[in-house]
């Protein structure tokens, strides 16, 4: 999938989350933005290699949980991009010690370039990451143009 059309279906799904929010009384859709306790509205932009065991300057080691599909994934960066700031494996602690599975969801222009990306492939995922559940709700995922259909 092209970057411009992920980009596009990333707005897309973006908009929509945001016009949630806007139907939701203020204060309550304030509190739950920001790191919370787990659950609320938590975007985040995860930079790493898919189906590799931790890939050079990795800062934590996990898997995602793409359909049917365990998938090593080794996070190479990670940003909150609502809320508090937060970079760096800080984003990622919330979800608990150890190797967190974490269960990837959303649009299939979405899933299937996951499903499909040869071992070794770099991603950017964006996403709102819900740490309490382990629930990743994918917005926005970046391939390499070779790699995933």
């Amino acid at each position: 999938m092209g970057a411009m059309k992920s980009r596009a279906l990333a707005l897309s799904a973006a908009a929509g989350l945001l016009a949630v929010l806007a139907a939701l009384d203020p204060p309550a859709a304030r509190a739950g933005i920001g790191a919370g306790p787990g659950f609320g509205i938590n975007l985040v932009r995860l930079r790493g290699v898919l189906g590799a065991d931790r890939a050079p300057g990795h800062i934590m080691q996990t898997s995602l949980l793409v359909g049917d599909k365990t998938i090593p994934f080794s996070v190479v960066s990670a940003e909150r991009i609502s809320g508090v700031p937060e970079d760096g494996v800080g984003v990622l602690l919330p979800m608990g010690p150890g190797q967190p599975q974490i269960r990837a969801v959303g649009e299939p222009a979405f899933i299937k370039p996951l499903e499909d990306a040869p071992p070794g492939t770099e991603v950017t995922i964006i996403g709102n990451l819900i740490t309490g559940m382990r629930y990743l709700e994918l917005l926005g995922v970046d391939l390499p143009p070779s790699a995933g259909s």
